[in-house]
């Protein structure tokens, strides 16, 4: 009688836990890992929340009965932000591991890990979910939003502008932080492109006003070239994924 007590205690003890455990495992959604991040100045960083990313690219594998699965791997995120070197370490079976090579090597360009100014590679952890009901909702709301723009008359700006880090306030301060505040009032200004990393390349002068000294303009080219060595911008965005865009830039002195 005692062993058949005890063993209804530690059921009624183990079995909510298990319980909670499988709902965890279902309810779980795909995520990245990132390793070593004391290393880097800045971090690995998605345009949106990587379950919905990984949901947009994935095809349901052909002919398979499964309806629940997960694959976890490690990765490599190159400089150029794009997947590299991927190794499975727990496979949801051959379609399933298939699947994620695929999908992570088409993925759009992430914005990588900086270290003394410049785009590095790194290495991460992910866990990828397979839910089939979770999936197909995933199309179903795909397919009638596109349905809804074909059928109405509707704006939808694709393109978002590169964003600097702590936004418009902290590039105004970076901006005016080096000068002498004995520039003459007017303007200089200057375009360049933030790639898809974050860093700013191509940077040009356009014109400024009247008035300017080579010493002053020269002040202003050398905020650029400090802001192009040591800020990463989060690129421009276009239907949802990082794009390299031209960005114009003025210095206003009043």
């Amino acid at each position: 009688m005692k062993k058949r007590i005890f063993l209804a205690l530690v059921l009624g003890l183990c079995l909510p836990f298990l319980s909670c455990q499988i709902m965890a495992g279902n309810n779980a959604k795909s995520h990245v890992v990132l390793l070593d991040t004391a290393r880097y100045d800045y971090q690995v960083e998605f345009s949106r929340k990587f379950h919905y990313l990984f949901l947009d690219k994935v095809q349901w594998p052909q002919g398979v009965a499964d309806t629940h699965k997960v694959v976890q791997c490690e990765a490599t995120i190159s400089p150029e932000g794009k997947f590299a070197d991927v190794r499975i370490t727990g496979s949801g079976g051959e379609a399933f591991d298939a699947e994620v090579q695929r999908v992570l090597k088409e993925f759009p360009p992430v914005l990588p890990a900086w270290k003394d100014g410049e785009p590095t590679a790194s290495a991460c952890k992910l866990t990828l979910v397979f839910d089939k009901a979770k999936w197909e909702k995933h199309e179903a709301d795909e397919k009638a939003y596109q349905k809804k723009l074909d059928s109405e008359v509707i704006y939808v700006d694709p393109v978002e502008n590169p964003q600097f880090p702590g936004g418009p306030e902290a590039l105004k301060k970076f901006m005016y932080s080096s000068f002498d505040f004995n520039m003459p009032k007017g303007s200089v200004i200057y375009t360049y492109t933030i790639g898809t990393d974050g860093k700013m390349r191509n940077i040009e002068y356009v014109r400024s006003s009247e008035g300017y000294t080579k010493a002053q303009l020269q002040q202003v080219h050398g905020v650029m070239d400090r802001m192009s060595k040591e800020i990463r911008w989060t690129p421009g965005l276009e239907y949802g994924a990082y794009q390299e865009i031209k960005y114009t830039l003025p210095f206003l002195f009043k």
